[in-house]
């Protein structure tokens, strides 16, 4: 049956419902509303992947009091032509690490173009294509991984990135990517709590067999082709594979989807185009959207409705299940647009409460594993880009100053040392500050910073010294760029404390410093 489209708001008021109701059986009251400034500093890092301008903040701080300044606010961030570059680049960002990690597509020997990926992620985003297309478009694409070629697909790279022997890594992916299933732990026995069999992941790696990657040595172009798979007995038309079970025994497996019915068993591309069909299984599937929207969620809020985010199904409840039933529905009906899910719930209560806690929530910890009920915004680590993009902005670097590739390699370089390699079966890697002292050390003495804390003629710092405001303006002025709140009592006397000591100018480039240093510049609050 078909689902009607809901209006956003009546979205947003069933969100807001269900929440509401959730805190009253856990008997929680929700943390009091964040301020303005907070709220607009992190609708800007969840939508566009750094914190807002001083004149941003103030552009919103002066628009008229209510509810719809917020609605404007996010609209114009989704849909407004200076932003629609920054918005595509963040979101592509995001989709590249999700797809072959932050490392992925850049070594020598390998066989995905990083930049192939970027390419075709931001026309995606750039046209807000649907994400059951751009779903279906990352499974079943053939052609070239690199731009500039005739043939080229960007869209190659992700299977590209993820061949390994028998294409399990890919199975595992689109898996855990586009259904939220984690059918890795069942490659080599049943699992013990998930309600997946070993024949569940052959059965679904056998729609991958028809791979093939034709390697260019000479231009170091790969391409991603179908070719016929005869199965172990060579025989096309019952193209079967087998694995091992536990007891050594062998079994046999033909392409099935998850909780499908059997399919052909063919092996000829030009009979049956295995992982086209996929696609559109994929695509017609409920856990696509529902995939989507807890992971969406948990962009925006923190965490999902399950733990961890990927492993969805019987065995791992959802917190708040009737909640993701609707948004799943309304996301399916208002046609897979990503830009309406980011809406619902860039507007929702939730994410416009306090990171405070209070007496009445104190038991909304999920930071101690327990669930999470949305009563107040959790606190995080901002990714290792969004401290990128908001150090380039201070230190008025953020208008292009070399070519896209250039750009990109900086970023590349920076980045590259707060991603630690640690491979699993999936390929993950740790990728949040953990504070170490080198992550440290890069952050307080690396160039970017000294950039970002030098009074060059573009940084923040620059205007604010050059400026004709007085010396406590030029302070707040400093406190709102980088952690979108006003000095304390407590900290402005330290600034008259400083002044006794030093000149004005020394003493705001001490107080900048400390601000970019601080937890509170690169947690998400």
């Amino acid at each position: 049956t078909r689902i009607e489209p809901f209006e956003d708001k009546a979205i947003i008021k069933f969100v807001n419902h269900e929440l509401s109701t959730s805190w009253k059986a856990a008997s929680l009251s929700p943390s009091p509303t964040a301020t303005d400034a907070e709220w607009c500093r992190r609708v800007y890092l969840r939508l566009l992947g750094r914190i807002p301008t001083k004149q941003e903040l103030d552009a919103f701080a002066s628009s008229k009091p209510s509810v719809d300044k917020r609605t404007a606010l996010v609209e114009k961030l989704l849909n407004d032509k200076q932003y629609v570059e920054e918005y595509a680049r963040h979101w592509t960002t995001i989709w590249t690490n999700l797809l072959i990690g932050r490392r992925g597509g850049i070594g020598k020997g390998d066989l995905a173009n990083r930049e192939g990926l970027q390419k075709y992620l931001g026309d995606v985003f750039q046209q807000n294509r649907p994400y059951d297309q751009m779903a279906y478009e990352l499974i079943s694409a053939t052609g070239s991984n690199t731009p500039g070629t005739e043939d080229y697909n960007g869209a190659v790279n992700f299977m590209l990135a993820s061949m390994n022997d028998q294409a399990t890594l890919a199975t595992a992916r689109t898996s855990r990517i586009f259904l939220g299933k984690q059918l890795q732990c069942v490659q080599c026995h049943k699992h013990p709590t998930n309600n997946w069999a070993q024949q569940n992941f052959w059965e679904m790696n056998a729609f991958f067999r028809q791979l093939h990657v034709v390697k260019d040595k000479q231009s170091n172009v790969n391409r991603l082709v179908n070719q016929d798979f005869v199965g172990k007995q060579g025989n096309p038309n019952d193209a079967e594979i087998y694995y091992g079970q536990p007891d050594g025994s062998m079994s046999v497996a033909y392409p099935r989807f998850l909780g499908g019915k059997p399919l052909e068993h063919n092996g000829q591309v030009a009979q049956f185009d295995r992982r086209t069909e996929l696609a559109k299984l994929v695509r017609q599937s409920d856990d696509l959207s529902r995939a989507l929207v807890n992971r969406i969620w948990a962009h925006f809020l923190g965490y999902g409705f399950t733990r961890p985010i990927d492993d969805m199904g019987h065995h791992n409840p959802a917190s708040h299940p009737k909640l993701l039933d609707h948004l799943t529905q309304q996301f399916s009906a208002h046609g897979y647009d990503m830009k309406d899910l980011f809406r619902w719930i860039a507007l929702s209560d939730a994410f416009a409460l306090s990171s405070r806690l209070s007496s009445t929530n104190s038991l909304d910890t999920p930071e101690l594993g327990e669930i999470a009920y949305f009563s107040r915004y959790y606190m995080r680590p901002m990714q290792p880009e969004e401290v990128y993009q908001s150090l380039l902005m201070v230190a008025g670097r953020n208008q292009p100053t070399g070519s896209p590739l250039e750009m990109e390699q900086a970023r590349r370089d920076w980045l590259g040392q707060f991603a630690q390699k640690m491979e699993t079966d999936e390929g993950d890697e740790s990728n949040l500050f953990s504070g170490n002292i080198h992550q440290s050390l890069v952050m307080m003495n690396g160039p970017l910073m000294k950039q970002a804390t030098s009074a060059n003629a573009r940084s923040v710092l620059a205007k604010v010294m050059e400026s004709k405001m007085e010396t406590r303006q030029k302070v707040e002025h400093l406190f709102l760029a980088s952690v979108a709140r006003k000095p304390t009592k407590r900290e402005l006397k330290l600034v008259q404390q400083m002044l006794a000591k030093t000149t004005p100018q020394q003493m705001l480039q001490d107080i900048w410093w400390a601000l970019l240093n601080s937890n509170e510049f690169i947690l998400d609050h």
